[in-house]
This record gives C-alpha cells, structure tokens and sequence, in this order.
C-alpha cells in the first residue's frame, strides 16, 4: 500500500512538471510575439526586406533584446524553475507522510489483532480464542438481557449489560478500546492533503471488525468511557454495517427468529438503512428495496429539505415467503410486533445508532398500520425544520 502511496503522488508530480512545461511554453511564445510585434512597430525598416538591412537598427534592437527581453526571460525561466523545486519538495514531504501515516496505522491494526488473540472462552469441554470466543461472550450477554415494552428502559439496560461485560472483561476490554481510539485519532489528525487515504485507512480499519465488534463499539460509544469515540463514528460512520437483530434491544424480535431468519432480517434492515443514508445524503426523494417484489417492499421517502423521513413496510397478505426471500423473518411476526420493529429500526437508526446527532427534542415520531393490507408506517419529522442527519459530514 506504500507503495501505491508512491506511485499515486509520482502521478501527480509529473502531471504538474507537464503543467509547467506547458505555461513556460505559452510564456516564451508569448514573448516572441511582443519582439515580433515591437519590431513591426520599430519606425525603422527592420522587417520590410525590401529594403536593404539597417543595421544600426538591427544592432539597437539586439541590445533592447538581450537588455530588457533577456533579463524578462531569465526571470521567468528563474521563477518556474523555483515554482518546481517547491513543489517536488511539498509533495516528497507529503509521501513521507504518507508512509509514516501507513506504518503506524498497520502497527496499530497489529496490535488491535493481537489483544483480540488474546480473548478466550470456555463452555465445558469447549474451548474458544480471539473472535470466536468475543462472540461467544457476546451471545451470554444477549441471552442474559430482558427485553421491556419501554425503548428508554431498553437502552438504558443494555447500557448497563455493557458496563458489566466491561468490567468483568477489564485485563482486555479498556486496552482493546485504547487501541482503537487511537487508531481513529492517527487517522483523523494527518495532514489535510492526505484527506482521500484518510477515509480508505477508516475503511480498512471498518473491515477489520466483524458484527460483534461492531455492536460492542456502539455500546462502548453509548458508555460514558466511550463517548470520545462518538465523533470519529458519526464523522466516518464507523458502524455503517451494525446488524439490527444483533443488538441487545431487538432481543424481543430476535428470539421469535431461527439464525437463518436473523441473518436474512440483518440483510434486510441494513439495505433499509443504507436506502435512508442514500434519501438524506444523495438526493433522492424515494428508494425502495426488495428481493421479490411480488411478495414485499420497503419505501422510504423524504422531502426536499430532508426534514421528514417517511419508512412504508409492505408485506403481500396471505402469500407464504420462501427461506430465499428476506422478508420471511419478518413474516412470522404477527401485526403488532412487525410494526414495532419498524418503529424500532426507525428510532434506533436516526437517534440510537447517530448517539443524539438529531436532537430528540426536536423530532416528531408517527407511526400506524393498516392490517388487512399488509402496510405498515413509520415517520419522523424535525419540528424545528433541519434537516435530518445520519454522520456528521
């Protein structure tokens, strides 16, 4: 990867040598032009060849060429050549940084690795080590939470499971969270001309971690030691890829669904929920996305200033799904519990999952349903009329 660093600022280095070869070549036939054109101005007979050559003419004129033109071309030629070093200079400076940026990034990535090799889990006779065994002490915590009918009382309680999990987890989870933190701070706090290779470090970085890791760094974010992280996720939507069904507050619904019914409802949420970061940030007003059209959808709308958020769920009555449609999760939940997990889905990915980036006291939440048809409404709207937003930039 430094390597291509090198290539890619190589690249460009020499785009700006032809950049500058071009202008020095506008400028010399720039100054042709004025000599030819001083000297057809000349009263003497200079450039009329009928006429036999003046030489006392021709001899001034090489002496108001070699004083005044000669002396205008050295400097320009001085004032490119100048023009040159700098930047040659800006930009092997700014591949040096490149590289150091690169290697502390991938020895931090190292020891982010590592920490989590160190993790481990035993279940009887069974014995697991780094993600696996993250996973499995993720899975107690999920059977250990009780879900309530109350989503402040809910989030709350899944606070607190994390602050416990983190506690009993302190000879790795603090130093684990320290790591991570500074990877997002080397990445954000280099230098302004490397913004591009900024946001793919943060990608690679994103790719690093699997669902757990993900949800367990929303929860981190939602803790009070955590709340550092807070702008680095919402900056370069860190948890872009979260699955909703994983999360400790979707236990209620989770529960009702095989692990085949899980992973399919997580494919179907997160397209739902890159199809509202496509209506607030793209410019579209409507996306929609199913894999069979027949039997469901889910449309999202917003207005053109970006102030209300508008998620119709539409399930086909009375048409059995097959294991191959993504819906078939979602179409064993009867009325009522489809309907609150659109609700959910909606409050968790514009106030839960932003951690309070829309105001709550500024957001209007409307939902209702319509049974025999198989619609089901979720909407929010900011009272004060800015518009909604899913990352900070």
């Amino acid at each position: 990867m430094v390597m291509k660093g090198k290539r890619t600022a190589r690249s460009d280095f020499e785009q700006f040598v032809i950049s500058c070869r071009t202008d020095m070549r506008c400028t010399l036939s720039a100054l042709l032009a004025l000599i030819l054109f001083l000297g057809f101005l000349h009263k003497r007979t200079l450039f009329r060849f009928e006429y036999p050559l003046d030489t006392e003419a021709v001899g001034q004129y090489g002496d108001f060429i070699g004083g005044v033109v000669g002396t205008i071309i050295s400097a320009v030629l001085l004032y490119f050549t100048f023009k040159l070093q700098r930047e040659e200079s800006e930009s092997n400076a700014l591949v040096y940084k490149k590289e150091q940026l690169n290697d502390t990034f991938y020895r931090l990535i190292d020891q982010y690795q590592k920490i989590i090799d160190t993790i481990s889990y035993n279940d009887d006779d069974s014995f697991f080590t780094g993600k696996e065994a993250l996973h499995r002490k993720y899975a107690d915590l999920q059977m250990g939470f009780v879900n309530t009918d109350n989503d402040s009382r809910n989030r709350k309680n899944a606070i607190a499971a994390y602050q416990e999990f983190y506690s009993f987890n302190r000879d790795y989870v603090p130093t684990l969270y320290r790591i991570m933190y500074r990877i997002c701070d080397v990445i954000n706090s280099a230098d302004s001309g490397l913004d591009g290779h900024r946001v793919k470090l943060m990608k690679v970085f994103r790719a690093q971690m699997n669902d757990i890791e993900l949800c367990l760094l929303r929860y981190n974010a939602m803790s009070l030691q955590g709340k550092k992280f807070v702008p680095f996720i919402n900056k370069y939507n860190l948890i872009k890829h979260l699955p909703p069904i994983e999360l400790l507050e979707y236990s209620y619904w989770r529960n009702k669904m095989t692990l085949e019914e899980q992973n399919s409802t997580n494919i179907l949420l997160e397209s739902a929920r890159h199809n509202l970061m496509v209506v607030l940030e793209k410019g579209s007003l409507l996306e929609s996305f199913t894999n069979n059209s027949y039997l469901y959808n889910i449309n999202i709308t917003t207005n053109q200033s970006r102030t209300e958020v508008n998620v119709c769920l539409y399930i086909r009555p009375a048409v059995e799904p097959s294991k191959y449609d993504l819906i078939h999760g979602i179409y064993k939940l009867n009325h009522n519990d489809r309907h609150s997990l659109l609700k959910q889905f909606l409050r968790d990915s514009i106030l839960i999952s932003t951690f309070m980036l829309n105001k709550p006291q500024e957001l209007d939440w409307k939902s209702s349903m319509i049974e025999p048809d198989g619609k089901y409404y979720a909407s929010v709207t900011n009272k004060k009329n800015n518009p909604l937003r899913l990352r900070t930039n």
